[in-house]
């Protein structure tokens, strides 16, 4: 056994030792694959610092060869990044969410295998190299960053086309490189840290290395694909420009005009120079097209939802109006309770008729009389008519200077002269008559008698079907109160009053408020009728041509289409003025020019609007307020201050579909402790 310090004598094998051979055949192959690893070394740690300014990049760096003969494209957008970079070049707001697919293969374009990558030799050295590098860096290996430098004094391409030498950057690559940094936001510190510590994960970019020359021309195939594609795209597009300008979306069509006006050009040129440098333009053009036919079509989706639900709710308003149209034309059971028993107290009670045909005989001299003050009121309603009786009383400051004629139809004549027999209205006069006996009123004097007696206009008035090609009659016109000759008298006042100057004229849904009596002294300044006119400033709704049919010549010739309108319900009529200018037969003569409804549709207003034209004296708005039964903006307010509040409309207040917050204005004013009232279960709640 040998000691520490004991010498060892080397004595050389000899070379025809197999052991010999062995050992420096090893040592041959050892330095010869150390040789290997480290030019793989050198040129891994060469190309790095390139690699992961690559991997790092965000987008596009063109890297332009000596020649210019070539282009290197290494392309890391994603598609949303290509997208907010065509939304900065002109594109649109709110885009489309990604390219077509045609749009996709023309963007990630292959290059020709002997223009791309390196050979698989090469590939593998390569792979190797970095095993090497990465093996190294554990074991404390060289500085990488040192390595670099040294190296990076000269290198040169492997891939067999001559490569190219290092050298200070030209400057055209030195401002790319410098493009790509500034470009980097505080944003990307993330992503870069990402990068460094495994690079992207899956759904990032790719690296698509692309060789190509930017005058190459692009292949005829693929253009036609192009065109054909944006030929598809521009057609879909335009579609859409008339709907925009119809329903006045101005931003869809300031879009699509720019769209397409930006493609029309531009393909006209790429059809003379299809160059791979023009395919860009084409292929961002493209994309555009599509985020704004994507835009379109939602757009287009929206209003068809929107037309469907519009539809349905007119559908639905249709159908509210003709129920309430339904409540208002039928008579409730509780009302019809009370006229059956007020006709038949008056059938059996022949003290009762005695008392008031003592009374109307008492009281004929001041139905003539035209220095009081008369009014003429028209309806088959027995609690209406009482509430305008009864409030036009309690508002009064001299009742024995009023007249009411009330004029209702045989049937109802009982009942009415019951209640009134029942609940005389204190000094005031009142007559009240049948229209039956005013025996002037027949077919042969009066053309709306002949019209509403015709099978044809009942057809109209009822049927439930229209005819194809022929407008729609309107739900509030098809109410059985046009066919009753109650609602027509109101042009007959001169024939039915001879003997007086001046009457006041009042609908059976209205509510006295005040003393009416300074109508009967308002100067008129010579028109016949005096009313509230019911256009306001812009309003567009009561002008005439919401009336009237202004398609029509005589219509167009003689009337103002912007003419305002005015209301019935409560009017004062001048007869004296009206018999001088003879308005019954002007009435006649449009009631027979509209046989066929040419002129107006139907109701009363019409051509009272026309009979009254340029006749009619403007009241102060307080004296008639309108629209308690349908109008729900109506100020109470306003309401209160009225001289005459209107309940016009589907909702009267004796019906249960009345507006709550308007409907104690005539509850008020019904006789609420008749024991007839109680008995028939008359609801008079607020």
């Amino acid at each position: 056994m040998m000691g520490p310090n004991a010498a060892v004598e080397y004595s050389p094998a000899p070379k025809s030792d197999p052991n010999f051979r062995r050992v420096k055949t090893l040592i041959r192959d050892s330095a010869s694959t150390s040789r290997t690893l480290v030019c793989a070394t050198t040129g891994m740690i060469l190309l790095l610092p390139l690699l992961f300014w690559i991997s790092s990049s965000n987008s596009s760096v063109a890297l332009q060869e000596p020649s210019g003969a070539t282009m290197v494209t290494f392309s890391t957008s994603s598609e949303s990044e290509a997208e907010d970079r065509l939304m900065a070049d002109g594109g649109v707001d709110n885009a489309g969410d990604s390219l077509s697919e045609t749009a996709k293969l023309g963007r990630m374009r292959p290059a020709p295998e002997a223009e791309v990558g390196e050979s698989a030799e090469q590939q593998e050295e390569g792979a190797g190299a970095e095993q090497d590098d990465r093996e190294r860096k554990q074991e404390g290996g060289e500085d990488e960053a040192g390595g670099a430098k040294e190296e990076s004094e000269g290198w040169s391409s492997r891939n067999g086309r001559g490569g190219r030498k290092a050298g200070p950057a030209e400057p055209e690559e030195e401002e790319q490189q410098q493009g790509v940094k500034e470009g980097k936001g505080e944003g990307d510190e993330g992503e870069d840290k990402g990068k460094e510590e495994g690079g992207r994960k899956s759904g990032g970019a790719e690296v698509v290395v692309v060789v190509r020359d930017s005058k190459e021309q692009v292949p005829d195939e693929k253009k036609e694909t192009y065109m054909t594609l944006m030929g598809e795209l521009v057609g879909q597009v335009a579609e859409v420009l008339p709907e925009a300008e119809k329903r006045e979306n101005g931003q869809m069509v300031k879009h699509v005009r720019a769209a397409l006006d930006r493609a029309e050009p531009l393909v006209e040129k790429w059809k003379g120079d299809r160059t791979w440098a023009g395919e860009e333009k084409v292929l961002g053009l493209i994309k555009l097209l599509e985020a704004l036919r994507a835009r379109a079509q939602e757009w287009k989706s929206t209003l068809s939802t929107l037309d469907r639900l519009k539809k349905k709710v007119d559908s639905l308003t249709k159908e509210r109006n003709q129920l309430d149209l339904a409540a208002a034309k039928a008579l409730p059971k509780a009302l019809h309770c009370l006229n059956l028993r007020l006709a038949v107290a008056y059938g059996q009670d022949d003290e009762m008729k005695a008392l008031t045909k003592a009374r109307e005989k008492k009281q004929a001299d001041k139905f003539k009389d035209p220095s009081l003050h008369h009014y003429a009121l028209f309806s088959d309603n027995v609690l209406a008519v009482s509430v305008v009786i009864n409030s036009t009383v309690q508002n009064t400051k001299e009742p024995e200077k009023h007249v009411f004629h009330v004029v209702t139809d045989e049937m109802n004549l009982p009942a009415m002269r019951t209640w009134f027999a029942l609940h005389p209205p204190g000094k005031m006069a009142l007559e009240i008559k049948a229209v039956e006996q005013y025996t002037f009123l027949n077919a042969s004097y009066c053309p709306v008698l002949q019209q509403l007696q015709a099978a044809a206009l009942k057809s109209y008035y009822f049927s439930q079907h229209e005819s194809e090609g022929k407008a729609k009659t309107a739900v509030k016109f098809k109410n059985p109160k046009y066919l009753s000759m109650l609602n027509h008298l109101r042009f007959y006042l001169p024939q039915m009053y001879p003997t007086l100057d001046r009457v006041v004229f009042l609908d059976d849904d209205i509510v006295v408020q005040s003393d009416l009596s300074p109508l009967f002294t308002l100067p008129l300044h010579g028109n016949v009728n005096g009313a509230v006119f019911t256009c306001r400033d812009e309003d567009e709704f009561h002008r005439l041509h919401k009336y009237l049919n202004f398609s029509h010549p005589f219509v167009k010739e003689h009337f103002d289409s912007n003419g305002c309108g005015w209301a019935y319900g409560m009017n004062v009529f001048d007869l004296d003025a009206w018999r001088r200018l003879d308005l019954t037969e002007v009435y006649h003569k449009y009631q027979r020019m509209n046989e066929n409804r040419t002129l107006w549709q139907l109701g009363t207003l019409p051509p009272g609007l026309m009979t009254f034209y340029n006749l009619t004296e403007p009241l102060d708005a307080h004296w008639h307020v309108l629209g308690l039964g349908y109008n729900k903006e109506v100020s109470v307010e306003d309401a209160q201050g009225a001289a005459v509040v209107h309940y016009n409309g589907n909702w009267k207040p004796w019906l249960d579909t009345a507006l709550k917050s308007y409907r104690h204005f005539w509850t008020k004013y019904v006789a609420a402790d008749d024991d007839i009232v109680s008995q028939c279960n008359i609801d008079l709640n607020s």
